[in-house]
């Protein structure tokens, strides 16, 4: 909603469909973005939030392999040569903001 909703309110130059690739959530990425928003917020965001009140060792360290599996998955991701330097190429997206909160 946040992407389109209040479009109209400003400049034409500045709105989400006509900033560089298409914005923060591109028509034709959408897919791709949902697939991989999906997979960071179950393995990244979430885990990070889980590690930090585990209270149990166990439980800790299945989050913690968890993470660092899904971490080496975006290494190997943005390793790739038709990727980076952001998660969808050239452009960044609601996926690399996701991604960046929880790795700050």
């Amino acid at each position: 909603m946040l992407y389109e909703s209040f479009d109209h309110l400003l400049p034409e130059d500045r709105r989400e469909a006509n900033l560089p690739g298409g914005g923060h959530y591109p028509e034709a990425l959408r897919p791709q973005i949902e697939v991989m928003n999906k997979w960071i917020q179950e393995d990244i965001n979430t885990c990070i939030y889980d590690i930090g009140n585990a209270v149990e060792q166990e439980y800790y360290n299945t989050r913690i392999k968890t993470l660092f599996t899904a971490l080496d998955q975006v290494d190997h991701h943005l390793a790739e040569p038709d990727n980076g330097p952001f998660l969808f190429r050239e452009a960044i997206t609601e996926t690399d903001i996701r991604l960046s909160t929880s790795i700050i």
